[in-house]
């Protein structure tokens, strides 16, 4: 049967909160709310007095800084913990409403609402769950799905495998970069706006309202658009599109290695299917032939040592080599 502690801590912050919370097992709930005082309750949870002596739950304050953080110390001649290493501490945090949180876990769920700041979310092998927050966000996850609703202001977003649905959001700037993990944002496109999404293998869809007007740039291996909102013919060359949606305007761009960007206009419920009555699939030139020069360049993008733009570029000077050295035969 586990154990538990509770540890509880109340912070006076008249002049707002910036707060930094840590974790490694269990989760972490933050929610704004009306005064100027942070409250935090963490419970502590273990099976084995190991696990509780190695984990340390480090609460404080310094001025506007309010800090909760899970240390785990690893002592010798401890007898193994069999897999667990660390005592679980799950968090809830309330705080005022405008403040700036940074959050990050280890094997530990994220939950953060009601917020006006920016919000910097990190996860590994956890879920994260945003809703009505006004202020820049950012959230780097890994192998962890993402939610969120009622999001405003700029957006920056890493995944690696995690499936992400941002729904009924307002965005004046998007960059989204996936490895293989599907992105779904809601959105506007603002006229200021800059949006962009790199993907090695996962789809991005963008939810946008039926009357969006973007100039769209693609540069891809062989993934394609898919949209039934209407749009100009489109200008191909290799690896490389551009349409116009509409009458063109908000720049949107788009690199991929075999990922699909998909516009759907919101009410339209699932996504465009390539092959659908009224949608349309601007589908790029072949994928080159796969040389082991070729394949160096498409580990070096999976792995991260290239971006999708860098990938792509050198695999189009491969490509002009090819044709000159065949040319020359």
């Amino acid at each position: 049967m586990a154990k538990t502690e509770r540890i509880e801590r109340t912070f006076s912050v008249p002049d707002g909160c910036e707060l930094d919370v840590r974790n490694v097992s269990g989760s972490i709930v933050v929610t704004g709310g009306e005064g100027d005082q942070v409250h935090i309750v963490a419970i502590k949870r273990w099976h084995r007095w190991q696990e509780a002596e190695a984990t340390e739950v480090d609460i404080g304050q310094e001025g506007r800084r309010v800090w909760a953080r899970t240390h785990v110390h690893r002592r010798e001649g401890w007898p193994s913990l069999r897999g667990r290493r660390a005592a679980s501490v799950d968090y809830a945090i309330e705080l005022p409403r405008q403040s700036q949180v940074e959050a990050s876990s280890v094997s530990a769920s994220v939950e953060v609402s009601s917020i006006e700041g920016p919000v910097s979310l990190e996860a590994v092998s956890g879920s994260v769950a945003v809703r009505d927050v006004q202020g820049p966000v950012s959230i780097r996850s890994v192998g962890g799905s993402v939610s969120g609703h009622r999001l405003q202001g700029q957006l920056r977003l890493e995944t690696v495998s995690g499936r992400v649905d941002l729904a009924e959001s307002d965005f004046n700037s998007v960059g989204a970069r996936t490895v293989s993990g599907a992105l779904k944002i809601a959105t506007d496109l603002h006229a200021t706006g800059k949006y962009r999404a790199e993907t090695v293998s996962g789809n991005v869809e963008l939810l946008v309202p039926a009357t969006t007007s973007c100039t769209v740039e693609g540069h891809s291996i062989s993934g394609r658009l898919r949209t039934s909102l209407a749009h100009s013919p489109q200008r191909q060359s290799f690896g490389t599109w551009r349409i116009e949606v509409g009458d063109g305007g908000v720049p949107l761009r788009f690199d991929s290695v075999s990922g699909d960007l998909i516009l759907t206009a919101v009410g339209e419920g699932a996504a465009v299917q390539a092959a659908g009555g009224e949608a349309s699939e601007v589908a790029t030139q072949a994928e080159p032939e796969v040389t082991p020069t070729t394949m160096d360049i498409l580990r070096a993008i999976e792995t991260g040592r290239l971006s999708v733009e860098e990938g792509l570029a050198r695999l189009k000077q491969l490509k002009g080599g090819m044709e000159a050295q065949h040319g020359t035969q």
